[in-house]
């Protein structure tokens, strides 16, 4: 896990002293992400070729300085810098070298290289791991860059007169003079109107742009190309069938496999790993099976055999608390619990790095608390974290997957089952038996007439602009379900988790893996029929009966969803209230323009006295001044 920057320009020069000076700027990039890697830097030039590539070295296979990047094989021909985990690199490492290959490092960064060597870009199939590389071809004065399948790892880059510049994070592109820092607009009406971010490869900044997930981008003479290289795509059963008692066993055997060796994989390291655990069922099933694993002879390449180290963020509040059942996880897998309990105050005085930190505007103070458990593992000593983050979106954890899953028991006439599974619905999620099947029912309506319904309701009122839709998508998957999730795993609510679980980890140097993206499980998971991800109280139902007699029958039976929350409302009324307050009276806020300050100021004065509220939709419009102060201070 570390932190990449580069340039490319056509015509080539020298990247020392031409204009412009490659070598300073990049160093510059490479050392605006220090965060990201402090345990090493380096930097590579090509003169003849214009390209400059850094990196920002955060060791964790083979610490050796032989680890050190960007690395190139030994005749110079290619040059990568890299920032990830493959996964299954010791597998492709015995393969390339029965093709020939030698190795000098026991890095995933040099079998990169080779597999890049002996299979060009269609190396990117062979790959299980999160990642985002640059990878420059000398001698074609070619450069190709790729993110992995889900976008775990980041890549944001600048096109302007064929020049490529490119970075894990966008503060390191304003390093360079040539990158401008205006505010994208579209992208902020989004984000101030619905809450929408990391819906496409703009970002909240004009001209700059993020790689998709599961894509690749060739640079060559100063033309860009940008095109996609996985997509899930796995062909969905009959929706309307139900699953036999054989079929449920043997798809709660596989998941087991499955999960088991995804978690296996992710524990490979030459530091301390350890887990984020909150109580939840996600969490609760990685930490206790990397526990299982690590007490197994030749388990995992874990560094030692002490317990495994838990980090949790707790808060006193009952609607939020997952203490009851953070125990009996805990118990389980014989863990340390390392926690932290993170307050309104610390909030209050820590959001301007924050805000600056993550770049892109949040939709709730949720990030907050991946920051402080981030924080304190690495204080611990603990540099590599597990984390249940991906489940919902792939096994159906959320009240949204309701309607499409019932759907198909209207559409097939199982009125017996659509009243089970609706009444399973009310009891986890709430709701009315008209509003259940008002859910199911908007599944039927125009794609056009979804979006200009959508999920946030009206327009707040302190917004000032028109209502921004959806831009067009491309879904290959036929049902409803499928087609949610896949929605949910590539747009809607993945990708905005992933960056900001990436921007809270690696301010602190930690690595945050994620075993419910293993691309076989997920692959797996989307041709499972609907009644194996939702079946009546039983969200995610194939995960709990693959960990029956795993998890603690506390934890596997809950049905109650938390996500990860923070006393919002709590700190909007006391820690933050002050601060909301000027912000809504500020001449800045009012010039910008998007936000009505009186009706802001209005909102929050009745949320304040009681009424009820999304506190997120006041934390969007504090969020907007803060980031615009952070960026384009007074």
């Amino acid at each position: 896990m570390c932190g990449i920057a580069g340039v490319v320009q056509p015509g080539g020069g020298d990247p020392a002293t031409g204009p412009p000076a490659l070598r300073d700027a990049v160093e510059r990039m490479t050392r605006a992400l220090l965060h990201r890697g402090p345990d090493g830097e380096g930097l590579f030039a090509d003169p003849a070729g214009g390209a400059a590539l850094g990196h920002r070295r955060l060791a964790i296979l083979d610490l050796s300085p032989a680890g050190a990047q960007p690395m190139s094989t030994p005749d110079g021909a290619l040059t990568v810098t890299y920032n990830g985990e493959i996964y299954n690199h010791r597998e492709l490492a015995a393969e390339l070298a029965a093709r020939g290959a030698r190795f000098r490092t026991r890095t995933d960064t040099e079998v990169l290289l080779q597999a890049y060597a002996a299979w060009g870009d269609a190396c990117l199939d062979r790959l299980n791991g999160m990642f985002a590389f640059a990878l420059w071809d000398r001698a074609r004065r070619r450069l190709v860059a790729a993110r992995d399948r889900f976008g775990v790892k980041p890549f944001h880059y600048h096109v302007a007169d064929g020049r490529l510049t490119f970075a894990s994070e966008i503060k390191a592109l304003f390093e360079c003079p040539w990158v401008p820092r205006r505010p994208h607009e579209r992208t902020v009406r989004a984000y101030l109107a619905h809450g929408w971010i990391d819906r496409e490869d703009d970002t909240f900044f004009s001209d700059i742009r993020r790689l998709p997930p599961g894509h690749r981008l060739t640079w060559e003479e100063g033309r860009v190309r940008v095109e996609r290289w996985w997509t899930l795509a796995r062909p969905e059963l009959d929706p309307r069938r139900l699953s036999t008692p054989a079929e449920d066993a043997a798809a709660a055997a596989r998941f087991g496999e499955l999960f088991t060796d995804a978690v296996r994989l992710r524990l490979l390291s030459d530091v301390p790993v350890g887990a984020s655990l909150s109580g939840g069922l996600d969490s609760s099933a990685v930490a206790i099976t990397s526990a299982r694993l690590r007490a197994a002879p030749g388990g995992s390449a874990a560094p030692d055999a002490r317990p495994l180290a838990a980090f949790t963020a707790a808060f006193p509040d009952p609607g939020i608390s997952e203490e009851p059942y953070l125990g009996a996880a805990l118990a389980a897998a014989g863990a340390v619990s390392h926690v932290v309990r993170p307050e309104g105050r610390e909030l209050l005085e820590l959001l301007p790095r924050l805000v600056r930190h993550h770049e892109e505007p949040f939709v709730s103070t949720s990030v907050f608390a991946q920051w402080r458990v981030a924080e304190l593992a690495r204080a611990q000593g603990v540099p590599v974290l597990l984390d249940g983050q991906g489940a919902d979106e792939v096994f159906a954890g959320y009240s949204d997957y309701a309607g499409p899953a019932l759907l198909y028991r209207l559409a097939a006439g199982q009125w017996g089952r659509f009243a089970a599974d609706a009444a399973g619905v009310r009891a986890t999620w709430g709701g009315s038996r008209l509003g259940v099947l008002r859910r199911t029912l908007r599944e039927v309506l125009p794609a056009e007439v979804r979006a200009r319904m959508g999920r946030s309701g009206p327009l707040p009122a302190w917004y000032v602009g028109p209502r921004v839709l959806p831009a067009p998508e491309t879904n290959p998957l036929g049902g409803a379900l499928s087609r949610a999730l896949y929605r949910a795993v590539g747009r809607t609510s993945l990708p905005g988790l992933l960056r900001y679980a990436d921007r809270s980890s690696m301010a602190f140097g930690v690595e945050t893996r994620l075993p419910f993206l293993d691309y076989r499980l997920v692959e797996w998971a989307f041709g499972l029929p609907n009644d194996q991800k939702l079946r009546g109280p039983w969200a995610k139902f194939v995960v709990r009966e693959g960990l029956r007699g795993v998890l603690p029958e506390a934890v596997r039976t809950r049905t109650r969803k938390l996500g990860f929350v923070t006393p919002e409302a709590r700190w909007l009324r006391s820690d933050l209230a002050p601060l909301v307050r000027d912000l809504a009276a500020s001449r800045s806020l009012a010039e910008r323009g998007p936000v009505d300050p009186a009706a802001a100021a209005a909102e929050f004065g009745a949320f304040c006295a009681g009424v009820p509220c999304d506190t997120q939709e006041i934390w969007r419009w504090v969020n907007y001044e803060l980031w615009c102060r952070a960026w384009w201070p007074a």
